[in-house]
Parts: structure tokens; sequence; C-alpha cells
């Protein structure tokens, strides 16, 4: 088998390998990247964030064409959402194969599926199966679905089924049983809702997004509530199966056993780092209730391999691990004045209105010990909320009471992810309260009610 030698080995080719690699490559570095898909974006792009989102934009617009005329016909509407999910998608892989094009000169890009050998060997199995040697490894192979081990399991889909590229859902069904009540869950039921799908969720919490603040959690069960979604709480699963046309979900609250039927049914209880089948027992790295550890560089146990994104089991999320693969690429470059703080990752729920949190809650302060200050703020008397009709947002600014630094924040409001990404930006640099309350925000935005719910720091 030939051998190859790079100065660096991504294991991947999502955002949690190509943001790093491709800065690696400008600076001189000869990169691989092998990658399954055969293009880069990862799960991101062929099944999750991006096709997801195109396709909550889409419904929200036949939604709003529909309050006007009525005229909205589900089977066609579906097939013209799927076909511009798509066309979307291809408009990424495009990009993205522009952009390993222009950093051929020093990337050699691989479809195929990279397994370690040793501490600073991969065996690659593609078109021409090859072993590649490096003294710095990244590993970015992302995660799969997690599928509990319950009887019927294989009945039930996942989001991946719905949003992947070319997905094989034509037709939407009747109802729904979603299992979990994370984001994914709430974000299909809000999207499919309001069509007259009948959506129940089973969540085995007591409360939906249970890892978020409880005013998230309050306010995305009052948004089920107002679309119709029925949610049950304590919910454990035991069974699915076929009942007639339907498939029924056998589950226990408490002591007593339930059962709901629905035309189909969605497993969306979280994934999990895909580690099996690369070769990690072949190395030094060390692995921590089924996720890789890093340090604040992303190095792993063995100090020439890195692992970035969800294979870490941290903030599984795109933009997390972009960041994470850049600070693995400076640091492979001897630039370690870069580091990950995962408190100032933002939390997006794409709801309508958006769901979103970064940084402390004040239950975060208080586990800590931290003295903190909170900011309410309602959105009822802001001009841009009342042009899009959503006066019942709000948001919380979670402020440390020596020092006025910010520390957290959480909203509802029709554009929240705008407004997590501006308080990301402001726990990040360890901006004040005080430096808030003198920005000037452009009319009419949301924006401009946090430095006039910040006045009283200047």
């Amino acid at each position: 088998m030939a051998e190859r030698k790079y100065d660096v080995i991504f294991m991947g080719a999502g955002g949690a390998s190509y943001p790093g690699a491709f800065q690696l490559a400008e600076s001189g570095y000869k990169v691989l990247m092998v990658e399954p898909k055969g293009n880069l974006g990862g799960n991101c792009l062929f099944s999750g964030c991006i096709p997801s989102k195109t396709v909550r934009k889409s419904l929200m617009d036949y939604a709003m064409i529909s309050n006007y005329n009525g005229s909205i016909k589900l089977p066609e509407m579906w097939t013209d959402v799927q076909t511009f999910k798509d066309s979307i998608q291809e408009i990424r892989y495009g990009n993205h194969s522009r952009e390993i094009k222009d950093h051929q000169d020093n990337v050699d890009f691989v479809k195929g599926i990279a397994s370690f050998k040793s501490d600073t060997m991969v065996e690659v199995n593609g078109d021409q199966p090859f072993t590649a040697t490096s003294e710095s490894i990244v590993i970015g192979t992302g995660a799969d679905p997690f599928i509990p081990d319950i009887p019927g399991s294989k009945l039930a889909l996942t989001s991946d089924d719905i949003f992947a590229y070319k997905s094989a859902i034509g037709q939407l069904p009747g109802s729904i049983i979603m299992i979990g009540g994370g984001y994914i869950s709430i974000e299909i039921a809000d999207m499919l809702a309001p069509f007259g799908i009948e959506m129940t969720i089973i969540q085995s919490h007591d409360r939906l997004l249970p890892g978020m603040d409880r005013s998230i959690s309050d306010e995305a069960l009052r948004l089920m509530a107002g679309k119709h979604v029925n949610v049950i709480f304590n919910g454990k699963v035991k069974e699915i199966s076929i009942m007639g046309k339907m498939k029924a979900v056998k589950f226990l609250v408490g002591d007593d056993e339930k059962t709901v039927s629905a035309e189909e049914v969605i497993m969306a209880t979280g994934r999990r780092p895909h580690i099996k089948g690369i070769g990690l027992e072949k190395t030094a790295v060390n692995v921590v209730k089924g996720s890789i550890a890093v340090d604040s560089h992303m190095r792993t146990s063995r100090q020439n391999i890195f692992a970035t994104g969800d294979v870490i089991g941290k903030a599984m999320l795109f933009h997390a691990a972009v960041k994470e693969s850049v600070i693995a690429a400076r640091n492979i470059q001897g630039k370690p004045d870069y580091e990950m703080n995962f408190n100032s990752v933002p939390f997006t729920l794409f709801s309508y209105p958006e769901l979103g949190s970064v940084g402390y809650t004040e239950a975060d302060a208080t586990r800590l010990g931290i003295e903190c200050e909170i900011v309410s703020e309602s959105l009822e008397g802001d001009a841009q909320s009342q042009i899009f009709r959503q006066r019942d947002g709000w948001f919380k600014i979670v402020v440390e009471k020596n020092g006025g630094k910010i520390l957290g924040f959480q909203t509802f409001a029709h554009d929240g992810a705008d407004l997590v990404a501006y308080f990301t930006a402001a726990i990040e640099n360890g901006l004040t309260a005080r430096d808030l309350a003198k920005s000037c925000e452009p009319h009419p935005t949301t924006f401009e009610s946090i430095p006039s719910a910040l006045r009283k720091y200047l």
C-alpha cells in the first residue's frame, strides 16, 4: 500500500475540519482531508442546520401566503420545499467544491474513510487506498443520531430522513410522534404543526430543553401549546410497533403504561460522537464517556493529535466546530494564544419566534457563587417587534454585580439568533453593561432595546 507524508491530516471535512485546514494550507502546510461524503460541510450541510433552516424559511413563507388566501395544498407545497432545499444544498456544495479547487496546491481532498494505524499514521480507504503519516492529526469525524435500544426502534425515522440531501420522504404524514424534547423536536413541530399535521412530543424529562434556562423551557412549552402540539412529560418509551396503517409508541409515565399512535415516528434523542471504527484504540487518545477529551487548545491526551467538533461531545454545534478547527490550526502553527471558551458558544432554537441563550444563566451564576444582577426587558414596546407582530418577546441579561461584566443572555424574539450573536461577541471580549449602554443602535431594530435596558449602568 502506498504511503504519503503530510504536515497535517484532517479526519473529516465538516465545520470541525475545513476552516482550520484551509488556514494551514494558506500558510504553506501540506494538508490531507479525508471525508466519506466526498465534499465539505459534514452533517450540517447534508442533513442538519442548512437544509433544516431552508425548510423552515420555505414553510414560513408558505404559512404567510396561506394566511392571506388559504391556497396551500400540502403535497404540492412539500414537493416545492424539498426541491428548494436540495437546490440550496447544491449551491453550498458547489461553493465548497470551488474552495477545494482554490486550495488544491496544498490540500489533498480524498473521498474515503480514515482510521488510525498509530499515533502518527492513518489508513485511507477510498478509490485508491493508501497510508498517510503526519506529526499533526485532527479528528473531526462528527456525530451520528442516537437510537435507543428499544423494541421497534428501526421503525422510527430520524431528522436525517426529513432533511438529508435528496431526502426519501416525498410526502408528509398527517401525524407525527417525536421522541425527545430537545431542539430538533421543537423545531420540527414548530415547522409542521401550522399546516395541520398532528404533532406529539414524548419527553423523558419533566420539561422541554432541560439543559436550558427555565424561562427558555417555559417559553418553548408555551410555543408548542400555541401551535396545538401535544407534549407528554416524564415518558419512558418502551416499544414502537405497527398498528394497522399507523405506528404505535408504548411508554410509561410513572407506573402507568400508555400508547399513542401516528403515521410516523421520529427519533430525536440526540447525537453521539462518531468515534467507533476510526482506530482510536491504536492511539494514546483518552476517551471519557464516549467523547474525546481535549484541553482548551483542542489537544487530546496525545500531544500531536487534536479533536474538534461533535467528537468532543461539548457544544455539538456547527459554529462551535468551526471555531475549534481554527483553534487547533493555530496551535499546530505554534500560536497557543487562541483558546476555546465554551461559555461564549451561543445556542439558538430556530422556532418562530426564536429562542436563544449564551453564557451563564442566573442559576449558573448562583451555582458558581457569582453575585449578579438580572436586567429583564419586555419587547412589547419595541418598534421592530411591533412591526413583526411579535410583541410578547423578551430578553434578559445576566450582569456581574461587581464590575458589570456581561455574563449571559437569554431571549425569546423574532430575531433571537441575531440578538444572541450580539451578546456572544460581548461575552467573548469581556464587555460590560456600561460598554453596551454607550452603543448607538440603528432604528427600528430590536438591538436599540439593549442600550435602553442598560442605561442605568452609564
